[in-house]
């Protein structure tokens, strides 16, 4: 069985590679029933639009993505309902301008963060569910630009995962020094990420081989482990606890979402 999964859009991406590590010991955990595996990242980097369409076409660039889930993904595409990250792409950050930082300290609603402009990605889900939340946002066709875009005021915040925004910071810190990693808030939606494969007879073999894994994985204690692994360290300094939370609905969360069994999320405010 021949596994693609995208390739990182840039050379200082590590959005994924939590999510890299799960997939290939989620096969291994199914090598036994399922048979040898090999897998690959895409030959080139393919955006999210590409990366969705291709997974019902024969010839597509990928066969698996991980993205968060929508009712039009869920529709179109095979979803694997086990959160990834057990949720944790919900809580959401904001990086900053550093001297923007007192603005920030003053907002204690939605409405008031309404009055200001995010950064999103096209295609991303979060960035439809910001738009039909009411949200000023101004979109990139890519990712790595919406740093720049930030730093030189296009838009006052740029709207992350508490997984995603300290390595995120790091990375670009040196080359835009004015940016930060907001102090205040914390913001929080129901958003899982899953794995998705293909409606097709070979993505369905495939997702069922997927989900088996998971499965077990979680079964041994070793979704768990690879989990805590990588989250720890992405979440230390973020000071989650002190923040004041802001709370939104999902309106494109299916109605399928596994909500009601606790043991598949996880709560960094806890």
């Amino acid at each position: 069985m021949r596994v693609v999964f995208p390739r990182p859009e840039t050379d200082i991406d590590v959005r994924d590679r939590y999510a890299f590590d799960l997939l290939q010991e989620a096969l291994e955990h199914t090598r036994k029933d399922y048979g040898d595996y090999v897998l690959v990242r895409s030959s080139g980097v393919i955006n999210r639009l590409r990366s969705v369409l291709a997974l019902n076409d024969a010839n597509g660039e990928v066969n698996v993505i991980n993205v968060p889930t929508s009712v039009s993904y869920e529709q179109a595409l095979r979803p694997i309902r086990i959160p990834i990250d057990k949720g944790l792409l919900g809580y959401r950050l904001l990086l900053i301008r550093d001297k923007d930082q007192a603005r920030f300290d003053s907002i204690r609603s939605l409405d008031q963060l309404r009055q200001l402009r995010a950064g999103l990605q096209e295609n991303w889900t979060i960035t439809d569910v910001w738009r039909q939340a009411g949200f000023k946002v101004l979109t990139s066709s890519e990712y790595e630009p919406l740093f720049s875009m930030l730093a030189y005021g296009r838009f006052d915040y740029f709207l992350r995962g508490v997984d995603e925004i300290m390595p995120e910071w790091q990375s670009h810190h040196e080359k835009l020094p004015s940016l930060k990693i907001e102090q205040s808030l914390l913001i929080y939606l129901p958003l899982p990420r899953y794995f998705f494969t293909g409606r097709t007879l070979e993505g369905e073999k495939l997702g069922q081989r997927i989900e088996a894994g998971l499965q077990r994985m979680r079964q041994n204690g070793r979704f768990e482990q690879l989990f805590q692994t990588y989250q720890t360290e992405l979440l230390k300094g973020l000071k989650l606890q002190g923040r004041r939370v802001l709370r939104l609905e999902n309106p494109n969360l299916p109605a399928e979402t596994p909500l009601n069994d606790p043991s598949l999320w996880y709560s960094p405010l806890n």
